[in-house]
């Protein structure tokens, strides 16, 4: 996730832990209060006008009581959902996909009161379940972390990068037209055909595909992503073709070939 959206998580992480503080404090007091004068009341008293003050202030501490239990549940509801947006995959260190509805909702807020234009790359790591089978879970766990680190290094600081799915992953690209993000997910797709990622005694090879939509009037939600899918579907077809003769294969060498190929290259 971008800094700046860091940033702003942990600042309404603290100020809602700030007033359901307040909150709790508040319907504590306000509780005792009408504890305090619930033992206080004197059946007996020959002064009516005591006795109906006493009334009048119980029902407001009853009130008062209960407008701050209100607003601490829902306080701590709102608490709850911001831990779940916080909550980074553990073998990549990126947001989940509960972030990545909270950073959609904002940004298509953003667009529709300021027009401010944002795109979204979807990219999905290929043969990803055969290196899983090849060479087991460990690998495909040293392939999400490099494809998550080279990925880092093609986005600006200002981009999201989030786990979408078991393969794939999700860029919120803020300020970006479609050319644009078509140019970012040509860099990251190419930058991460020319990694190999180290396991072992082995270099693993890997490539992925990309797609890009861009924020329209009226979208929301699932319509921003779907188009971001139909495009990453064209894009697999296309390189199915190119990729036809090595299905099932995973392309691996060992160290010194992978040196050879290297200085060669």
């Amino acid at each position: 996730m971008s800094r700046q959206t860091t940033e702003y998580l942990k600042s309404q992480h603290a100020d809602v832990s700030s007033s359901l503080l307040t909150a709790r404090n508040l319907a504590l007091a306000t509780g005792t209060v009408a504890i305090i004068l619930c033992y206080g009341f004197n059946t007996n008293a020959t002064e009516l006008r005591l006795f109906d003050w006493k009334c009048f202030g119980l029902g407001v501490i009853a009130v008062g009581w209960g407008i701050s239990e209100r607003r601490r549940r829902k306080l701590e509801s709102h608490l709850n959902e911001l831990n779940d947006t916080i909550v980074v995959d553990p073998v990549t260190g990126l947001a989940n996909r509960n972030f990545l509805k909270q950073e959609l909702r904002r940004h298509l807020s953003q667009f529709q009161r300021q027009d401010s234009p944002f795109s979204i790359m979807l990219f999905d790591i290929n043969d990803f379940r055969q290196i899983n089978m090849q060479f087991g879970h460990e690998a495909g766990d040293s392939v999400l972390r490099s494809v998550t680190s080279v990925v880092k290094a093609s986005v600006r600081d200002m981009d999201s990068l989030i786990r979408y799915g078991s393969d794939s992953f999700i860029a919120v690209l803020p300020g970006t037209k479609l050319t644009e993000a078509e140019h970012i997910a040509n860099r990251v797709s190419g930058a991460i055909s020319e990694m190999a990622v180290p396991y072992q005694d082995r270099w693993i090879r890997v490539t992925a595909n990309a797609g890009v939509a861009t924020a329209v009037p009226l979208d929301v939600e699932e319509s921003i992503l779907r188009r971001a899918e139909q495009s990453l579907a064209a894009a697999q077809r296309n390189d199915s073709d190119l990729r036809s003769e090595h299905d099932g294969e995973i392309q691996c060498m060992g160290i010194d070939e992978y040196r050879e190929a290297t200085i060669a290259g």
